[in-house]
C-alpha cells in the first residue's frame, strides 16, 4: 500500500460466498494487513449477489432459486463483518434481490454477471449511497454500456434510496 485510503474493500468470490468457513483463514490475513498499512482506513465489505434463479450455476452450488442462496450469502457476510470489526457492509446481493422482486426483470447479463447498464448502475449507485450517504434520487448520470430505460433508472433510485 503506497497511500493512504479512506476505504478498503474487500469481498469472496461468489461461488464460495455463501459459506464463511471459506473465507478463513486469508479473510483475516488481508485485514490484518489492512490494519497494518493503512490504519486510518475503513473496512468494508462488498456483498455478492445470488445468481439467476434456475440457471445452472445456481443448481451447482445445490440451490434453486435467488432467496434460497441469497439468505446463506447474508449469513456468512453478516459473520465475516463481525469477526474482522468491519466498517460496514456493502449489501449488493440484498440490493439486486429488492430490484428484482420490485420491477426490474433481470439484471443479469450470463446468469451471475450483472448486466453493463441496469446492473452495473444499480451497483454503482449502491456504492456510492453507502460509502457517501449522499441521495442517489435524480441522479443524471446516462453513459450506460447497454440501454437503461427511464423507468429503470427511477425504480432503482427510489429503490436504493429508500432502503439503504
Amino acid at each position: 500500500i503506497n497511500r493512504e485510503w479512506d476505504v478498503i474493500t474487500i469481498q469472496q468470490v461468489s461461488t464460495e460466498s455463501v459459506d464463511f468457513a471459506n473465507y478463513k483463514p486469508y479473510i483475516f490475513e488481508l485485514t490484518n494487513y489492512i490494519k497494518e498499512h493503512s490504519p486510518k482506513a475503513k473496512i468494508y465489505i462488498h456483498q455478492t449477489w445470488a445468481y439467476e434463479s434456475g440457471s445452472k450455476k445456481i443448481n451447482e452450488l445445490g440451490y434453486e432459486v435467488y432467496d434460497e442462496m441469497f439468505k446463506d450469502i447474508k449469513t456468512a457476510y453478516e459473520q465475516a463483518k463481525i469477526e474482522i470489526s468491519a466498517d460496514g457492509i456493502i449489501p449488493s446481493g440484498e440490493m439486486i434481490g429488492c430490484i428484482l422482486h420490485n420491477g426490474i426483470e433481470s439484471v443479469y447479463r450470463d446468469t451471475f454477471h450483472l448486466k453493463l447498464g441496469i446492473g452495473r448502475y444499480a451497483a454503482g449507485l449502491l456504492w456510492y449511497k453507502v460509502l457517501t450517504g449522499n441521495s442517489v434520487l435524480n441522479n443524471s448520470f446516462c453513459d450506460f454500456d447497454e440501454e437503461v430505460s427511464e423507468s429503470e433508472k427511477e425504480t432503482v433510485q427510489k429503490i436504493i434510496e429508500e432502503q439503504f
